[in-house]
Formats: C-alpha cells, sequence, structure tokens
C-alpha cells in the first residue's frame, strides 16, 4: 500500500551539482561527478548523499544540525485540549482501525498502516503516543544502526508521513540520534 519513497527522476551533472554543493558544500562536488554515473536517479543521488555522510563523522554532524527536530519531542505539537480514547485492543498497532489519519485515507490505507505499526512495534518497539489526524507521534525504544537499517527506515517513515519536508538522508541520520518519531501527511 505504501510505496517506498522516492523518485527516479534524471538529475544531470548540472543537478548533481545544485543538490550536492546546497547539502554538502562546493568542495564534495567533483567527488559525486567522479563517483556518480550521470545522468543519475535523484533516488541515487540521495542514497550517495548517505553514504557519504557515513564515512564522514564530522559532515554527518553537521548535518544532523538543525534536524533533532525529527526525532525529538520539542517541535511536537500539543493541542490546549485533547481526547483520550481507549481502544478495545491491547495492541496499539490496531489503532488505525478507530483512530483516522489523513495518511491512511487511501484504499487499503489503514489495513497497511497497522502493518506498518506492527512491523515498527517489533521491529523497534515504537509505540503510538499521539494521533493528531494529519499527524502521528510515536516513541521507540530501539534506534536503527546508521546505513542500511536507518536509510529502510527513514524511506517507510517517509512513505506514511508524506509531508516531513526533509531528505530520506537527513531522516535516516537523526532516526540514529533519537527516540522519538513524528509523521505528518497533510491534505
Amino acid at each position: 500500500m505504501y510505496q517506498r519513497y522516492g523518485s527516479a527522476d534524471v538529475q544531470e551533472q548540472e543537478d548533481v551539482e545544485r543538490y550536492v554543493q546546497a547539502f554538502l558544500g562546493f568542495d564534495m562536488v567533483a567527488s559525486a561527478l567522479e563517483q556518480l554515473t550521470l545522468p543519475t536517479t535523484s533516488t541515487a543521488l540521495k542514497r550517495w548523499t548517505y553514504d557519504t555522510l557515513l564515512a564522514d563523522p564530522g559532515l554527518a554532524s553537521r548535518a544532523f544540525s538543525g534536524s533533532e527536530y525529527l526525532v525529538g519531542t520539542s517541535r511536537w505539537h500539543t493541542w490546549p485540549e485533547v481526547q483520550l480514547v481507549l481502544l478495545p485492543t491491547t495492541s496499539q498497532w490496531l489503532a488505525p482501525g478507530w483512530v483516522p489519519y489523513f495518511g491512511a485515507t487511501r484504499e487499503n490505507g489503514r489495513p497497511a498502516l497497522a502493518a506498518a505499526m506492527w512491523q515498527w512495534e517489533q521491529r523497534w518497539g515504537a509505540a503510538l503516543i499521539a494521533a493528531w489526524g494529519t499527524m502521528l507521534q510515536f516513541t521507540a525504544q530501539r534506534r536503527p544502526r546508521p546505513g542500511s537499517q536507518a536509510w529502510e527506515l527513514a524511506g517507510q517513515l517517509m512513505a506514511v508521513g508524506g509531508s516531513l519536508q526533509c531528505e530520506q538522508w537527513q531522516l535516516a541520520i537523526a532516526l540514529t540520534r533519537g527516540d522519538a518519531w513524528f509523521l505528518h501527511d497533510r491534505p
């Protein structure tokens, strides 16, 4: 139901130069052009960016700066009034059956969201803390390791939270450094 986040948009040399300069700096442009086969895809460019950051902890720390909100509670949305919903189950991953989320309104969206939440609970100890219609807030007991685990989880979260407004590699780095997840999908 939820498609893997990302696109295969063609990226020409000038696109790669602009992207790498914006996120990694001018000094990384030559490496990108040398290591990527042009034209490339946006998915390949973003994965190259992530792998490059993992290979340079200093660069990764700079890239993480400003992305703390992706995995912290400091910018979680709070309402002056809330409703407590007691669900007829002890399995929090079944919440989509009763609690609406805009990102699950498409065909088979609720079962797909429940399946994703079950997987996150099993793998990461993730628990739904709050649902606000277009926003979901989770806490996780375990963090993914940098690399393929974090990359895959970031892609899943971005598929469900389509309005996160960040790059997959930014979220992947953040997920290894925090225990609170925020998903947002608005009309």
